[in-house]
C-alpha cells in the first residue's frame, strides 16, 4: 500500500492542526519522498486557495450590490474606513467591418501581431533573415509551470 493511501484526506485539506499551521515534515502521508511531500503540499494548498476564491468571489459580488456599479466605467463608494471603486470594461467586437469603414473608419485600428509559428519556421528555413527579425523582437521567457497528475492506483 502507498504512503498517498495513508492519510486521512481531511488532514491534508486543512493545514491547521491544534492552531499550528502544518508543515512538510509534519505531513500526515510519512512519506520518504520529497517530491510526494511538496506535491502533497502544493494539491492541500491549491483546494484551499480554490475555496478561498469561490469565498472572495461571493463576498464581492454582494459588495457589489451594495455599492453599485456602472456599465463601462468605474464608480466609487465610500465608508468610515474605506474607499471601494467598482469597475467594469465594456468588450467590443466589431461584428461588420465593411460598414464601419464606410460609416466611421477614424474609429478603426490596425493591431500588428507575431505569427509565432511563420517565426519559428523562418528560424529553418532562412536562418540568416531570422537572425535580423530576431534583432526586431523583444522576447520575455515566462515563469515555469508545473502540472501534477497522479499515477497508478
Amino acid at each position: 500500500m502507498s504512503n498517498a493511501t495513508n492519510y486521512n484526506v481531511m488532514d491534508i485539506f486543512n493545514p491547521v492542526k491544534n492552531g499550528k499551521q502544518t508543515v512538510c515534515d509534519e505531513s500526515p502521508l510519512g512519506s520518504t519522498s520529497k517530491v510526494d511531500d511538496l506535491v502533497m503540499l502544493i494539491q492541500r494548498n491549491e483546494a484551499e486557495i480554490s475555496i478561498l476564491t469561490k469565498e472572495i468571489a461571493q463576498q464581492k459580488a454582494e459588495l457589489i450590490s451594495i455599492c453599485g456599479h456602472v456599465d463601462d466605467g468605474s464608480s466609487k463608494f465610500n465608508t468610515e474606513h474605506f474607499l471601494i471603486t467598482t469597475s467594469t470594461t465594456a468588450r467590443r467586437k466589431i461584428t461588420d467591418l465593411s460598414a464601419i469603414k464606410g460609416l466611421a473608419p477614424i474609429v478603426l485600428r490596425e493591431k500588428f501581431e507575431l505569427d509565432t509559428r511563420q517565426f519559428k519556421k523562418l528560424a529553418t528555413d532562412n536562418p540568416v533573415l531570422f537572425q535580423k527579425v530576431v534583432d526586431c523582437i523583444e522576447t520575455t521567457i515566462s515563469k515555469p509551470s508545473v502540472k501534477i497528475e497522479a499515477v497508478g492506483g
